[in-house]
């Protein structure tokens, strides 16, 4: 009874599903509703005989639903969400890297040495002349830096075949195989120097000086790339070492500052008032660095006061000029020859020698209000570079020599002029400041920084002009910078008058390769 009350079961819910079964001749299907009409079930006809239950039913025709998959439906459980693995604990941000050991920033061997020569300009350069592109020069020859061709530049001798001469941003660069001044030792030729830009000399082979090689200020002509007076160097930025200018009132004036770049240079002369004393002008500073990172000229004197009834005009007296900025580079060597005195044109003059040195300042007008003397020019930039570099002569820097200051009385006479750091008159008087007017002056011009003339020694200040009727003399100009590069230590810079001498602010640097390709 219990298998039939299954069985019924499962017919009726097999029915409600919307199945169709005869069940003891009886057909069962669902009503208009969707359910089961059991009113047409004849339950009475108990005679009739039971399902054959020793039998399973014939459940064949649910095949389709015996094989129908009814495992759980799929797995519906959420992904996992969480971080993945590197995401699940976050890089530790406390702890910074160590830092005490820095990166190995070693140039590779390929930028050591050979890759930095020469300074300032490509090294293409060295190869640009051939090799038979060599220049002796044995006339005075100048080159002017402010022209833009090789023809325009050189007056005198005439550059060899093959040589160029390029405007290379700031620089003009000379490319040459070997360049010789003067034909030998005993020579008094003279290559000049002038223009705006420095001159950057490079030699494929070798450089050798038996003259000069003269790129220093004259009076009011700077160097390459020196300042005018109470300048800065052109295109030098904020480097200026200018001295200060001289102030006057009543019938005197304070002297000029020299200027200053690889040492400062000298303060004016003090001037004397009625009550009290009125210090010199200020000194030019030192700038740049030792190395010459930038390659730039000497700055210029402080001028004089203004002077009163002055006969040449009520003007101030100007300052010296800086000295210029010029860079020797060759492949294999530089060489200068000892130093030597001879007479040109009646004149002192030097061989043996390359110089960048400042100019004398100009003396003071002697007037109803004197003027005072001007500054000297600071010495400009030397930079010479080469695996073998021999100076048997002499390499100078030095500073222009201040000015003397006028006076009131009796003549009204005028201060003497500051010499040049190579004063081409007489050499013997370089770097001289200017004479006092008058017997028993005292304010006469400071001396420029000087390692070749007597004394020797840093730039002295200018003399104080003693009484209200005088006025100071100007500062001597400072050293500029040389700076020496080769391979082990370079023959130069013995200071001593007329032997091999530097005279500047020098540094040194023998880490250049004994080769150069």
């Amino acid at each position: 009874m219990t298998r039939t009350v299954r069985a019924c079961t499962l017919a009726l819910a097999l029915v409600a599903a919307g199945c169709h079964f005869t069940v003891g001749g009886v057909e069962l299907a669902p009503g208009p509703d969707g359910g089961i009409d059991l009113a047409v079930l004849d339950l009475s006809d108990t005679d009739a005989p039971p399902d054959d239950l020793s039998m399973p039913p014939d459940l064949s025709m649910l095949e389709d639903l015996a094989t129908a998959d009814h495992t759980l439906p799929p797995d519906l459980t959420p992904p996992d969400l969480t971080m993945p693995p590197d995401l699940i604990k976050p890089p530790d941000l406390m702890t910074p890297p160590d830092l005490t050991t820095p990166p190995d920033l070693t140039a590779p061997a390929d930028l050591l040495g050979v890759t930095t020569f020469p300074s300032h300009v490509a090294k293409h350069y060295l190869d640009d002349a051939p090799s038979t592109a060599n220049w002796t020069i044995t006339t005075d020859t100048t080159i002017d830096t402010a022209k833009m061709s090789l023809a325009a530049a050189v007056t005198g001798s005439t550059p060899p075949a093959g040589a160029t001469y390029t405007i290379d941003g700031s620089f003009a660069v000379l490319a040459l195989h070997d360049l010789t001044v003067g034909s030998d030792g005993s020579s008094l030729t003279v290559l000049n120097v002038v223009g705006h830009r420095p001159l950057v000399i490079v030699a494929g082979g070798s450089i050798l000086v038996n003259g000069l090689i003269d790129a220093g200020a004259h009076g009011q002509t700077p160097g390459p790339n020196g300042g005018m007076h109470s300048a800065g160097p052109p295109m030098g930025g904020t480097a200026v070492g200018a001295g200060a200018n001289g102030t006057g009132s009543a019938s005197n004036g304070t002297g000029a500052g020299g200027a200053g770049y690889g040492l400062a240079g000298a303060p004016g002369g003090s001037a004397q008032k009625s009550a009290s004393v009125e210090a010199g002008a200020a000194a030019g500073v030192s700038y740049g660095s030792a190395t010459l990172d930038l390659l730039l000229g000497g700055s210029g004197g402080g001028d004089g006061n203004v002077p009163n009834n002055c006969a040449a005009g009520d003007v101030r007296a100007p300052g010296g000029a800086g000295g210029g900025a010029l860079q020797l580079s060759a492949r294999t060597s530089i060489t200068i020859a000892s130093a030597h005195l001879g007479l040109k044109n009646f004149n002192t003059a030097l061989g043996g020698a390359i110089t960048v040195g400042g100019a004398g300042g100009t003396g003071g007008c002697g007037a109803m209000r004197s003027g005072s003397g001007g500054g000297g020019g600071s010495g400009g930039a030397l930079l010479v570079e080469s695996p073998i570099v021999t100076a048997n002569g002499i390499l100078g820097a030095s500073g222009g020599g201040g000015a003397g200051g006028g006076t009131s009385v009796v003549l009204s006479l005028s201060g003497g002029d500051g010499h040049d750091a190579l004063d081409t008159g007489n050499a013997n008087n370089s770097s001289g400041g200017g004479s006092a007017p008058g017997i028993g002056a005292n304010n006469g011009g400071g001396k420029g920084a000087n390692s070749i003339t007597a004394p020797a020694g840093p730039a002295t200040a200018g003399g104080s002009s003693g009484s209200t009727s005088t006025s100071g003399g100007g500062g001597g100009g400072g050293f500029g910078r040389i700076y020496l590069r080769s391979s082990g230590a370079a023959t130069a810079c013995v200071i001593a008058p007329l032997t091999p001498t530097c005279s500047g602010d020098v540094t040194r640097d023998a880490t250049l390769p004994a080769t150069i390709p």
